[in-house]
């Protein structure tokens, strides 16, 4: 494997959570050769079960609505595991979009300074004669 010339951009890279299904163990180690080409480290495999076609009695007790499908029992069932991830990934996911939204707020208004300044600029050097396509009006004051 040829060598990775960004490793730089995934410099203090948090920690990775991956979900798997435990049928497609080909799917985990392309995720792990993917990972150890980024040099991120810090990852968990979540461990997850495909229902679809599966006899569910071993992973449920008792009944599960009918309209509910294997797929579905199988999904809600693996992602017990995951209830641990959710309040930090609301978290940090609430981080990120205040950020981003603070950056494009931060940026249209320095765009809006820049574009006053520079209009300022033009109107200074700019005569009214310009404009007016007549002489320019005296005012008559009368007691």
């Amino acid at each position: 494997m040829d060598k990775n010339k960004a490793l730089h951009k995934l410099k203090g890279f948090p920690h990775v959570y991956c979900i798997n299904l435990d049928g497609e163990p080909h799917r985990w180690e392309s995720m792990k050769t993917m990972l150890e080409y980024w040099e991120v480290e810090n990852y968990t495999r979540i461990s997850a079960y495909d229902g679809r076609d599966d006899d569910l009695g071993d992973i449920l007790k008792g009944r599960y609505p009918d309209q509910m499908t294997g797929g579905e029992v199988g999904c809600t069932t693996s992602s017990s595991s995951a209830k641990y991830l959710i309040p930090p990934l609301l978290i940090g996911s609430s981080i990120f979009v205040s950020s981003a939204y603070k950056s494009f707020r931060d940026t249209k208004l320095k765009n809006e300074d820049l574009i006053n300044i520079y209009i300022k600029k033009k109107l200074d050097k700019l005569s009214p004669d310009r404009f007016l396509d007549f002489p320019e009006p005296q005012l008559i004051y009368k007691k």
